[in-house]
């Protein structure tokens, strides 16, 4: 909730210090002293405890590496709250990519194993932002498919069940019962990366999953998760910790 209203400020201009932790603070301020000091003569001490010792954050420490191009590897270190989408952006500037084509993380370490795929929402390009419909090419009109007639829907049926004692009644309630089973099963569709934080995920030492890179080349970098540091400091996040191996070129082909 904090993060939301923080957003909200940032979203319209704002500085969420200027306009919600400072204040805040104050308030909070003004009623320990109100509580400690409740006569013209009385007196107390309020004591602030040093920011340092509060600062305190959970961040997590991946081993990215690329299979098939040596001994190549990163380590970049980021806080919980950050997003999966800031993890795909560490990782293209680790990589020193260019972050121009889509992508997807597969928690099961599946490539399109859409049951644990987080990736961008529909209408949204590489960088992040929505694609403007200008820039789109303008799609081709959907065919108005005609409904078939009676006899092609027996011969349909018929093809598809092959030699059965059925009628044609019971074959086609046998079709509409399938149908309706498999529009009842609850997909919600991939993860979002956007709003998926790292601490969100439930990751684990050692564990590891798959972060997929251009849908035409599949790069499939193998993520795993080296640390996690529940008390670290507060500090600039995402940061390459370790950095082993030239990258290899993301068009090598190009020349």
């Amino acid at each position: 909730m904090v993060q939301y209203r923080q957003q909200l400020i940032r979203d319209r201009g704002g500085n969420p210090f200027d306009e919600m932790t400072l204040p805040e603070a104050i308030l909070v301020l003004k009623q320990g002293v109100g509580r400690l000091i409740r006569t013209k003569t009385g007196r107390g001490v309020v004591a602030i405890q040093n920011p340092s010792e509060n600062n305190k954050m959970k961040t997590y420490t991946f081993h990215i590496s690329l299979p098939g191009t040596g001994r190549v590897w990163r380590k970049i270190e980021m806080r919980a709250d950050q997003t999966l989408e800031e993890l795909h952006f560490a990782i293209q500037r680790a990589y020193e990519w260019d972050c121009d084509h889509l992508y997807s993380f597969f928690m099961s370490g599946k490539a399109w194993d859409e049951s644990t795929e987080y990736r961008l929402p529909e209408g949204v390009a590489p960088w992040g932002e929505p694609v403007d419909d200008d820039d789109e090419e303008e799609e081709e009109e959907e065919e108005d498919w005609p409904e078939p007639t009676p006899e092609e829907r027996e011969q349909a049926l018929r093809a598809l069940f092959g030699e059965t004692d059925m009628t044609l009644e019971e074959m086609q309630a046998q079709m509409d019962a399938f149908w309706e089973e498999i529009l009842a099963e609850e997909y919600e569709g991939p993860g979002n990366v956007q709003t998926t934080t790292l601490g969100e995920l439930d990751l684990q030492p050692k564990q590891e999953f798959l972060y997929l890179f251009d849908y035409g080349d599949e790069w499939r970098f193998k993520v795993r998760v080296y640390a996690i540091n529940p008390d670290a400091p507060e500090g600039k996040y995402p940061r390459i910790v370790e950095s082993v191996g030239e990258a290899p070129e993301q068009y090598p082909d190009w020349g």
